[in-house]
């Protein structure tokens, strides 16, 4: 009975700076806890900015049996065989529309997408920001980096564009698109740059994270966060929790706020409501 009841409400944890430490993991902790919650009845899932295949860098060892919500809600994947189950894409008039607008304000995108069915990041090699070059040196090995020509930069089915850049040049264009598109600016956590993503118009995390819940009958939506692209699930769900170290617009949002991420908050307030499951039975 208790395995039952646990699994009506759907858990749904933001990765970095949420679930991953500072060093950008799982804590042994964390991944052994969950996935006993998991074998236990716990429905659970994350909803990131990441790739799937970041995210399952980052998620090695976790055990989950629902499709994950990635690229702020552009794709809801299976994690195990990466099958779309929701795929949010340009028109090709939007992606034209988008990078345009990217060059007038002298701002050189990565551009995500899908080709020949793999995916794919394009880019400009002697045009990108410097906090691109440094992005891109960390990923030498990344089969999905493509430099190309501006010609060539949007074939494809195109989904994301992403840059990097100094606050000040990225706010004009993100308050230039907002209107047409979903647009996430934000300050990545770990780095301390500044990004700009430019999704379709309902590729957001809340949008994905109704869709699983329709999707699988669930009665009820518990979701963690810390940055203000969580701010979209947090609006949907029926209970949001910040972690400690999340952003005070976020905290100020949420139902309530939990422990930090590296103090293991999300698992934390996962095995409390498992123990309280445990004693209504």
């Amino acid at each position: 009975m208790c395995k039952k009841r646990f699994s009506k409400t759907l858990y749904i944890s933001d990765l970095d700076g949420t679930l991953l430490n500072q060093d950008q993991e799982l804590s042994d902790f964390t991944r052994e806890q969950i996935n006993h919650l998991i074998q236990n009845g716990l429905s659970f899932t994350f909803a990131t900015a990441r790739s799937l295949t970041t995210a399952r860098e980052a998620t090695k060892g976790l055990d989950l049996k629902l499709p994950v919500i990635v690229y702020n809600g552009a794709f809801v994947q299976d994690f195990a065989s990466g099958a779309s189950v929701i795929a949010r894409l340009f028109s090709k008039v939007q992606k034209e529309d988008i990078l345009a607008r990217f060059h007038v304000h002298d701002l050189h995108p990565r551009v995500y997408a899908l080709q020949e069915g793999a995916e794919r990041f394009s880019y400009e090699a002697d045009k990108v920001s410097q906090g691109t070059r440094a992005y891109l040196a960390k990923r030498c090995s990344d089969k999905r980096a493509r430099p190309t020509t501006q010609e060539d930069l949007i074939s494809g089915d195109v989904f994301c564009f992403s840059v990097i850049d100094e606050y000040e040049k990225l706010l004009p264009l993100c308050q230039e698109l907002k209107e047409s598109y979903h647009v996430v600016l934000y300050q990545d956590p770990y780095t301390g740059d500044w990004w700009l993503e430019v999704l379709p118009q309902d590729a957001t995390k809340a949008d994905a994270v109704l869709a699983l819940k329709t999707l699988y009958g669930f009665e009820k939506v518990v979701v963690f966060g810390d940055e203000k692209n969580d701010l979209s699930m947090f609006a949907v769900a029926d209970e949001s929790f910040a972690v400690a170290n999340a952003n005070e617009e976020v905290k100020r949002a949420a139902s309530g706020v939990i422990e930090s991420n590296e103090l293991n908050g999300v698992t934390l307030y996962l095995m409390s409501c498992y123990e309280k499951y445990k004693n209504m039975n």
